[in-house]
């Protein structure tokens, strides 16, 4: 699954890339072509998933978008 807007893409990562990411950074970095930045703030999900499957992610204290819970 994949969210993206102009400013951001959010994608599900595989087993094999959460691996890469915890022990070969460099090499998580060149399979999706990203940087890592080293900086990141506190994010959560404000409730759990209404009715329709949708659920409100909170970013730095404000609500930051509604996505489809898988």
């Amino acid at each position: 699954m994949e969210i993206e807007t102009r400013r951001l893409k959010i994608l599900a990562l595989t087993p094999e890339q959460l691996d890469m990411l915890a022990n070969n950074l460099s090499g998580f970095e060149d399979e999706l072509a990203c940087a890592y930045q080293g900086k990141g703030g506190e994010g959560c999900f404000k409730n759990i998933p209404n009715a329709k499957g949708e659920v409100e992610v909170v970013y730095g204290g404000k609500v930051f978008i509604n996505v489809m819970a898988i």
